[in-house]
């Protein structure tokens, strides 16, 4: 869930003008006072991608490397997604579960590629392990292991796997492309 805290606000408000599971509406001016209500945006995703608290996703099933990935994320204005809360976890881990065969993963947009430990975000923010409900690293992960990439080892992050484990993370190399890799882009739709 989102909250908001406002000190101040210009409230819109008509209930008469529901659509679509939205409503439109209308200006109603209030004196300055501290509010906090829980958003529920209005998505409009792109066909083919899928919407929650306030984003839009897109699993893509083609086979491609990690920056390839990023890439075509960029190239449809979003980027790989960047998981905040258990809550955005448990969705990506159920829309992935079905979609998952062989050794398929999907890429997150999590790097340890410039300092090996140093887990960042594709924003340069970097992974708060210390909030215990933010860590999704299945057992022994993440483990830099050096078999399929000696030079690099395992830099870059993905979720899901067929044993069962769509909801953990796990760190692979981020060049290999032979492996079922998959992307998932996140875009925040722009406001009305």
């Amino acid at each position: 869930s989102t909250y908001f805290i406002l000190k101040s606000f210009k409230l819109f408000f008509r209930s008469d003008t529901k659509s679509g599971g939205c409503f439109h509406l209308q200006p109603l001016h209030l004196k300055p006072v501290l509010f906090l209500f829980k958003a529920n945006p209005c998505l409009n995703c792109p066909d083919g991608w899928k919407g929650f608290e306030g984003q839009c996703y897109y699993f893509s099933n083609n086979t491609l490397d990690f920056e390839k990935a990023r890439e075509q994320c960029q190239q449809q204005g979003a980027d790989l997604v960047k998981v905040s809360s258990k809550e955005e976890q448990k969705f990506l881990a159920a829309a992935v579960a079905p979609m998952i065969t062989n050794n398929d993963r999907f890429w997150i947009g999590l790097t340890d590629s410039e300092k090996e430990g140093q887990w960042l975000w594709m924003d340069r923010s970097p992974l708060e392990e210390r909030f215990d409900y933010l860590k999704f690293w299945v057992s022994h992960e993440p483990d830099d292991w050096k078999k399929e990439d000696p030079e690099n080892g395992e830099d870059c992050a993905t979720l899901g796997e067929r044993s069962g484990k769509a909801y953990c993370w796990y760190d692979r190399t981020c060049k290999y492309p032979l492996r079922k890799m998959k992307l998932q882009c996140v875009e925040h739709p722009n406001d009305p």
